[in-house]
This record gives C-alpha cells, structure tokens and sequence, in this order.
C-alpha cells in the first residue's frame, strides 16, 4: 500500500520570483519514500485532493507520471 502526500516547496525562478508550489510524495506502508516529484501545482488543494484520490485509488507508483501529465 502507498500513501500520496501533498510536499509544499520554496522555489525561485528569474521570471517569477519567489513562489511556493507543491509536490508530491509517494510513501510505502512502513513510511518511506517510494517516488518524489516536484514542484507540480501553485494550489494547495488541488495537491491535497489528488494526493487523497491517488491514495484512496491506490495509484501504482510506475502510472504516476502520467497521471501526472494528464492532469496538467
């Protein structure tokens, strides 16, 4: 079983500044890290209801870049 948790970040860019955005981490059951990616959406909840739907539907971690992808 994996669990999908919402990873906010500090990033920096010479366009945009300073701007917070969130990741995503992907723990197995005894709490470690399995898949990380970042900097993927500027919405916290966006990031919390997702990580949520990928937990609840127990996404493989080999489908989370794509699903990723599809949902940007």
């Amino acid at each position: 079983m994996h669990r999908y948790l919402p990873v906010k970040e500090n990033h920096f860019s010479a366009e945009h500044g300073h701007y917070i955005s969130y990741g995503i981490r992907a723990v197995d059951a005894k709490g470690r890290e399995c898949a990380y990616v970042s900097d993927i959406w500027l919405d916290e909840n966006t990031a919390a209801v997702l990580c949520k739907l990928y937990t609840e539907k127990q996404l493989s971690i080999l489908h989370l870049q794509d699903v990723i992808e599809d949902v940007l």
